[in-house]
Parts: structure tokens; sequence; C-alpha cells
């Protein structure tokens, strides 16, 4: 298992909803949240090692929010 983090740019709950039924219909994703009090907006993934951090990225870039990887 592995656990993903990223700074992003979904600053309501609402945003976030419509990435909840993105990944959980994800395989590789099994739990995830976002720290809306954090002013990184941390995104964190639970996840298998089959998926990598630029899916991620490149699944929330692809539905017009911003995410970086964020070093540990």
């Amino acid at each position: 298992m592995s656990v993903l983090i990223f700074k992003t740019n979904i600053k309501s709950r609402r945003k976030a909803r419509m990435f909840g039924a993105i990944f959980r219909r994800h395989p590789f994703i099994y739990t995830w949240s976002i720290d809306f009090e954090d002013r990184d907006r941390v995104l964190r993934i639970e996840s298998s090692d089959e998926i990598k951090s630029y899916d991620v990225v490149r699944l929330v870039t692809n539905h017009g929010f911003i995410c970086e990887d964020l070093p540990d």
C-alpha cells in the first residue's frame, strides 16, 4: 500500500464530492481525504502500489484543478 500526498486548489467540499465519485470507482484508490484547513488543500490518497502520483495529478488536472506532489 502507498500513501500519496498532493497540494491542490480544491477549495470546497462541493467540488471535492465530484472527486469522491471518481476516486470510489478507481480500482487502485482505497481511501482519500482533503484537508480544507490546510492552506495547501492537501489531498491524501491511500492506494495500491499500482497507481503512481503522476496518474493522480493527471486525473485531478484533467478536471480543471491544480494538483502537485508534496515532498515528504
